[in-house]
């Protein structure tokens, strides 16, 4: 697409309207005219020490453009300053036109986009006052470059927003009014530089209709980032981000913050080392109270992957966070130590993975309570752990899988206090733990026509700690048969169905017997312009023999519809509803049903008229399993039933830019009257 350049003039009109637009705070004016004088400055001797009878690449400067031959403060070739300088082609302005340098020449042609918008909306509850809102929308935002688009992009944005409430015994009148400035130095190069800055003012005016009291309140946030990036080669880069962020609320607090962040990544052979440190300080100010707390946290993390050898694989992870966090009534010391290891052997001649997992962790936490209480002290608890892991998967073949996991842990923790009477508490914990698993899958066969299969898992598995000791076995059998039928009114119903055998024993405990059976069938049906899918399912669980017999039963229904009712139309239907049941030798529980579903419907060119949709969108939910359920709540609990509807309808109409929707929202439900809101949108970018 071949870019197109605004005229000089046009550009003036338009740089100078979009400064008055964004300069809306005399600070952020001053913020951003020194910003764009520093940059003004670094352009203008970055084009002072540049021989313009030796420009190349096809630099644009003053207008002209020269051979490929450049002097760049005593570098042979510009490509020395930028490892990979891109070719670009730029208009330049006709030589015999030249009238000399023009700081305006510096920055060419800017895309210019922007927005305005309109919302209302209104409220209205059953017994309750009307509410309404009604808010006024707007924006710009330039993007544009410095010379040349390899040296510095330029982005900023604007926007505002004015919104009025009314709910019926208040009044309120809120504003909001926020811009972004951004330049992003040498974006192309090894190490490009972004510098940011942000503010955003907003006030909040209320009025009491009741007593005529007016209250107000404005909090004002800046926020200034710089992030760079160094790449010293392809193996190793540097990245740097600091950013600070004020906000202050008038008359009530004030808060500052400041965080930086810096990372080296550097790969060797084998090797690849993440290195990142980051520190954040927090201060908060309470005006009306007179109290100000302080928090300061540094924390270090390295990440180091190798390999050592053929098929093994080392991640480790180890980080440092100490943290301090001062108020008026206490203090907090904070240090702690967290490694982790693993190593990994997966074969690719062997089915076999081995893993082995290691973690360390240490922390110390000091609290001192400054207070005037009798209470007033020291408190340290100090915690520390140890956990290894260690996982075998075995595929001895096609049908055989067999698994081993073993664990082992410490932990302990120490906690002293001193007050007036002094305490000391410590617990430690040991506990280690094994289990293997073998598992056996057969060959799906034909059975009278049904496909049949069957399988079979077994498990061992022990855990002890310091209290006791556990053991315990299981074993488990199933199988399942599919078949596909066709009928006329169900031209692809599957029935599946499936039964299971379970054993199971512990220590101090009789074998366990558990059984399962399940049926499901499922239909579905597709055609050019209708696809239909129904499935309904049964499962019953039961445990015959073991420390509490228990059953438990549930059904469950769904039905999905898509129709194509015109080619600009369509129909969705989903309804799903359940019941279940749980039961046990000491509770019988009743039966719980629940049912939900949505019917949607969408049509594009609503009326015949372009660009305009219609939708329509009916959800409800309830505990019973009628989904619309008009019964209500009584005061007895075994005839309450729970139940929701919403229904959503809205037009959305599309032209060019112009985007404009209207929403109708009805919701009801058992505990709340009926609500009724309406909103309108109208939004026209440029």
């Amino acid at each position: 697409m071949k870019k197109r350049f605004l005229p000089e003039n046009s550009f003036r009109k338009i740089n100078l309207n979009l400064i008055i637009s964004i300069s809306f705070r005399t600070k952020f004016f001053y913020s951003v005219s020194r910003i764009y004088i520093i940059c003004g400055l670094l352009a203008g001797w970055c084009l002072a020490i540049t021989d313009p009878a030796q420009a190349s690449h096809g630099i644009f400067s003053h207008g002209k453009s020269y051979s490929n031959n450049t002097q760049v403060g005593g570098l042979s070739d510009i490509s020395d300053l930028l490892p990979a300088l891109p070719q670009l082609q730029l208009a330049t302005a006709d030589p015999a036109e030249d009238d000399g340098f023009s700081f305006l020449s510096l920055i060419p042609a800017s895309k210019i986009s922007g927005y305005t918008g309109y919302r209302f909306s209104a409220n209205q509850q059953s017994g309750s006052d009307q509410t309404s809102e009604n808010s006024f929308t707007g924006g710009a935002g330039l993007s544009s470059y410095i010379w040349q688009p390899w040296f510095a992009r330029v982005k900023g944005d604007f926007d505002a927003t004015q919104s009025l409430n009314n709910t019926g015994t208040s009044n309120t009148n809120s504003t909001r009014i926020s811009g972004n400035l951004s330049f992003n130095i040498l974006p192309l190069s090894r190490y490009p530089l972004t510098l940011s800055y942000g503010r955003s003012d907003s006030s909040v005016t209320s009025t009491n209709g009741l007593s005529s009291a007016t209250t107000s309140s404005s909090t004002i946030s800046d926020i200034l980032t710089l992030s760079a990036l160094y790449q010293w080669d392809t193996s190793l880069n540097f990245k740097l981000r600091t950013s600070v962020n004020t906000t202050e609320r008038e008359e009530e607090s004030n808060q500052t913050s400041y965080q930086n962040t810096f990372g080296v990544s550097k790969i060797y052979d084998d090797h690849r080392i993440n290195f990142q440190t980051s520190s954040s300080l927090f201060l908060f100010e309470d005006m009306v109270n007179s109290e100000d707390s302080e928090s300061l946290s540094n924390s270090i993390s390295l990440r180091h992957s190798y390999t050592p050898w053929k098929n093994v694989t080392y991640h480790s992870i180890s980080s440092l966070l100490l943290s301090t966090s001062e108020n008026p009534l206490s203090e907090s010391e904070q240090a702690m130590i967290q490694n982790t290891y693993t190593l990994s052997w997966t074969p690719r001649d062997q089915p076999i993975t081995i893993t082995g997992i290691s973690r360390t962790l240490a922390d110390l936490k000091t609290t001192s309570d400054t207070s005037n209480s009798s209470s007033a002290g020291e408190t340290k608890i100090m915690d520390s752990a140890l956990n290894g892991q260690l996982g075998i998967t075995y595929r001895y073949s096609p049908k055989v899988d067999m698994t081993f996991s073993g664990d082992a842990s410490y932990s302990s923790t120490d906690l002293t206090t001193t007050t007036t009477s002094n305490s000391l508490k410590a617990s430690t914990v040991l506990s280690t733990g094994a289990t293997g698993t073998a598992s056996y899958k057969g060959d799906q066969q034909k059975v009278l026509d049904w496909n049949w299969g069957w399988g079979t898992t077994g498990s061992l598995s022990t855990n002890i700690t310091p209290e006791q000791r556990t053991h315990s076995q299981a074993a488990n059998i199933n199988q399942s048969i599919r078949r596909d039928f066709s009928f006329p009114l169900f031209p692809r119903l599957s029935v599946v169905g499936n039964e299971g055998l379970t054993l199971n024993k512990s220590i101090d405990s009789p074998v366990g017997t558990s059984v399962s059976h399940g049926l499901r069938l499922s239909e579905s049906n597709s055609s050019e312009s209708r696809w239909t899918s129904s499935s309904v399912s049964f499962t019953d669980s039961r445990t015959l023999s073991g420390l509490e017999k228990s059953s438990r039963q549930l059904v469950n229904l769904q039905v999905n519809n898509t129709l194509s009712l015109t080619q600009k139309s369509k129909l969705s239907i989903a309804v799903s509803a359940q019941t279940s049941r749980q039961t046990s030798e000491t509770a019988k529980a009743p039966w719980t049903t629940s049912s939900n579903g949505n019917i949607d419907y969408i049509a594009s060119n609503f009326l015949d008229m372009p660009n305009l949709n219609f939708v329509s969108s009916l959800t409800f939910s309830s505990d019973s399993l009628i989904p619309l359920s008009l019964k209500t709540s009584t005061t007895e609990s075994e005839d309450a039933v729970s139940w929701n509807r919403d229904w959503k309808v809205g037009l959305k109409f599309a032209l060019g830019m112009l985007r404009s929707d209207l929403t109708l929202k009805m919701s009801e439900n058992e505990s709340s009257p009926r609500a009724t809101s309406l909103s309108f949108n109208i939004r026209r970018q440029f």
